[in-house]
């Protein structure tokens, strides 16, 4: 089974790749999914919903290729990236059926506007959301080598637990 594990923010200087490499350890310690972490910031992410050209082609393809997501936010204006917009509508139907959680950081609220709205904004219309995610405590100091609390960890092993358990339903239903 194949994670998909979003990093939406693509700010220069972004603690997002510090909130995923966490998540992903704690996937990797579990070993439930084989992780694809797609990076926005790595992907040129078009404007346009019905781009063609080959970085929306790639998109499209690994979110097909995924059977569920945690997609790390932050919070930027009570909100959640734009980029994450732009990524939801251009793999419109891959995203289709798949069960989908957050880890969110940032604001007062640990990123939890920024679910809200991303929920209101279109990943309702595609899919279920397993839960609210994880918020990681990291209004403290936010360094390099920032590691996080160990109730994080438990909280990410349930999240992982929580997105497998669906997951696993929809690719047995779609093997037949």
């Amino acid at each position: 089974m194949r994670l998909g594990v979003v990093i939406a923010s693509t700010r220069e200087g972004r603690f997002g790749p510090t909130v995923a490499q966490w998540f992903a350890e704690e996937v990797e310690r579990v070993g439930a999914f084989d992780l694809d972490v797609i990076d926005l910031a790595q992907i040129e992410v078009p404007a346009q919903p019905f781009a063609s050209h080959d970085a929306a082609v790639d998109l499209r393809a690994r979110v097909a290729a995924a059977d569920a997501f945690v997609i790390v936010t932050p919070e930027y204006n009570h909100s959640f990236p734009g980029t994450l917009k732009n990524a939801i509508d251009l793999a419109r139907e891959e995203w289709f059926a798949k069960p989908i959680a957050f880890v969110s950081y940032g604001g007062m609220a640990g990123g939890l506007r920024a679910v809200e709205q991303a929920w209101d904004a279109g990943v309702r219309r595609a899919r279920d959301r397993t839960s609210e995610g994880r918020r990681p405590d990291v209004r403290a100091d936010c360094g390099p080598n920032i590691r996080p609390p160990l109730a994080d960890r438990a909280g990410y092993t349930y999240l992982i637990d929580q997105v497998f358990r669906p997951a696993f339903c929809v690719r047995a239903v779609a093997d037949g």
